[in-house]
């Protein structure tokens, strides 16, 4: 038990240690961004990760994708899931989207074989500046304290996206 949780731990220290050093070292966002996308789709197992950015409550053109599904749209500005977070400036997350009746006839869902997605609203100081999507093809059990990790790290990811301010 306690060595499950202090490789956890060293494994968000690592996350958190690579983040900061892309958004030291990156010259644009866009590129900060994708490269902060990678890095989260890779330490959550996830097979797509979106980070894009939000400004006036509104998502904007600037984002990071990656994807081991090969070249994918972003389709969050039409995803109910997202345009809920944003609305509610609260972590959505849907483990099996095939029992869900909202989104289960969502379009992109259905193309991608999307099961579990999880979008998380990026603050800083009270102030909505990204907006986060992990999606998985598979169903998901994730733990709500796995859940609470996922959601400490990305809210960690506003202080690197100021730097770009």
């Amino acid at each position: 038990q306690r060595t499950e949780e202090l490789l956890k731990a060293q494994n968000q220290l690592e996350l958190l240690s690579n983040v900061v050093n892309i958004s030291q070292n990156s010259e644009r966002i866009e590129q900060a961004l994708e490269e902060i996308a990678s890095l989260y789709r890779e330490a959550f197992s996830c097979d797509i990760c979106i980070l894009q950015v939000i400004d006036d409550n509104g998502l904007t053109s600037i984002q990071g994708v990656s994807s081991n599904l090969g070249k994918v749209d972003n389709w969050l500005a039409n995803d109910p899931l997202a345009i809920e977070a944003i609305a509610s400036q609260k972590l959505q997350a849907v483990m099996d989207v095939s029992a869900d009746t909202e989104l289960s006839h969502v379009t992109n869902y259905q193309t991608l074989g999307i099961n579990t997605h999880i979008v998380i609203p990026i603050s800083y100081r009270q102030k909505l500046v990204a907006l986060i999507s992990l999606q998985w093809q598979q169903p998901s059990k994730i733990r709500p304290e796995e859940l609470d990790t996922i959601n400490t790290c990305t809210q960690l990811l506003a202080l690197a996206l100021n730097s770009f301010a």
